[in-house]
């Protein structure tokens, strides 16, 4: 009777056995999944990486047209503005010289020519 036992207690710790070997063997297979996708996620995120980096130097570029636009706009009023000045200073120059009569020999204009 005591064979009996002990080959029972011996069946069940080869059950055991073998039950914690299959779970070992699945542990390592989720590890090396795991291992896979620890390494895909890497990936992952370093091209988010290039791509943020990528994105960033896009906006510095268009940022810098901006203030180049902005700067030639400025520039270009300030050019129409100058432009303009200067021609209603003209204007009131020549404006000026017409109501002022005395100053240019106009009055010789203003009859008519006699003949000779």
């Amino acid at each position: 009777m005591a064979d009996n036992i002990d080959n029972l207690i011996l069946e069940h710790l080869k059950r055991f056995q073998a039950g914690q070997e299959r779970i070992e063997r699945e542990l390592r297979e989720i590890k090396a999944r795991l291992s896979t996708l620890e390494a895909g996620q890497g990936s992952v995120l370093q091209h988010i990486g290039h791509l943020t980096s990528s994105i960033a130097a896009q906006q510095v570029s268009i940022d810098h047209l901006h203030r180049m636009q902005v700067i030639g706009v400025r520039s270009s009023l300030e050019a129409s503005r100058r432009l303009h000045d200067k021609c209603c200073i003209q204007w009131v120059g020549l404006e000026h010289l017409w109501l002022d009569r005395s100053r240019v020999p106009w009055r010789a204009f203003d009859k008519a020519p006699t003949p000779a």
